[in-house]
């Protein structure tokens, strides 16, 4: 293991993550199988994110490995992963988001598959909650469907390792996407038919919005790059659909009374399910304070999120052109 450890850069972009950045290193130092580097890479923080970065590793300059910060103007995370990527000369590449923490062990599980399979090209790991309120728990718990699946869809940038070479062939991350880039990047992966190992232990932790106002804006930028780019568009649609049918229910309620009682029937119906699952996720009552309240404001972020980027993918052709070609494989 020390030998795949010594050829090992683990790459992070960040941007305004001046709150965070210390945490994630600090769990860094407390990694069992320390990497060859680590690449920060920041992408145009405004806030004081490369001041604290540069203050940290003036203070620990005796680290077991070497830790780099590359500082663009302006870069999504996919393009500060792969000019993170690019500048390193490491065989195994992996990758983990700022704004959470990775667990001890994280490093040790990633790796461990390459050891046992010299034709394994990618590892996978597992993403779990890191919460400090009750409101970042519940704003986690929501996009769950269960205890046993805390893991999220977009791995590809929380918590993988992969063969250099691969991430090469496949055409890399996506510039100009975001967010979702890192669904991009796994979904080319597997077009390739990159050989895969699911590692549940190599567990990072991320954490969800701190507020309202966070989350809010968190969907209303998952919607609008959806639209843009062209994924899910089922899912958007009939979230559309039902929203637009209460609507109408609402304003035919004017003349006709029973239709309000049909709509707030069918709205409550709508929470309860959600709300309940929740409930027993949390075992906490106060699930039924925050639930309902955080599942409208995502809806609706979603939605009009969406209308907004249509209209962008529309008027826009250089979004159009990136949709056509998110999934296209360098080396099909």
């Amino acid at each position: 293991m020390i030998d795949l450890a010594s050829r090992t850069a683990i790459v992070v972009p960040v941007r305004d993550e001046e709150a965070s950045i210390i945490e994630l290193f600090d769990s860094f130092e407390k990694l069992s199988l320390k990497p060859r580097e680590i690449i920060i890479v920041d992408g145009g923080s405004q806030d004081a994110t490369v001041p604290v970065i540069k203050k940290y590793m003036r203070s620990h300059n005796n680290l077991p490995y070497k830790l780099r910060l590359i500082e663009l103007e302006d870069a999504f995370p996919g393009k500060a992963r792969n000019i993170g990527i690019e500048s390193s000369s490491a065989r195994i590449i992996a990758c983990t988001d700022a704004g959470g923490i990775v667990d001890p062990g994280w490093l040790k599980h990633l790796l461990a598959p390459f050891k046992k399979d010299s034709r394994l090209e990618v590892t996978v790991g597992n993403c779990l909650p890191y919460t400090k309120s009750p409101f970042e728990k519940y704003a986690f718990l929501i996009n769950i469907k269960g205890l046993d699946k805390t893991k999220f869809a977009y791995l590809g940038a929380v918590s993988i390792a992969f063969l250099k070479e691969v991430w090469q062939k496949v055409g890399k991350y996506p510039d100009e996407i975001y967010p979702n880039e890192d669904k991009c990047f796994l979904i080319k992966l597997k077009k390739y038919g990159a050989k895969f190992f699911i590692s549940d232990k190599a567990i990072a932790r991320w954490r969800p919005r701190r507020n309202m106002k966070e989350f809010a804006v968190q969907y209303f930028s998952y919607g609008r790059a959806d639209a843009r780019f062209d994924f899910v568009p089922i899912a958007h649609i009939l979230r559309i659909a039902t929203y637009t049918l209460g609507l109408a229910l609402v304003i035919m309620g004017i003349a006709h009374r029973i239709l309000w009682i049909v709509c707030l029937l069918g709205l409550f119906l709508y929470l309860l399910g959600v709300t309940f699952r929740t409930c027993l996720q949390s075992r906490r009552v106060a699930a039924f304070l925050y639930v309902p309240l955080l599942l409208l404001v995502k809806d609706i972020a979603q939605i009009f999120g969406y209308i907004v980027g249509m209209v962008e993918r529309i008027c826009v052709p250089k979004y159009r052109e990136i949709a056509r070609n998110k999934f296209k494989v360098t080396n099909e």
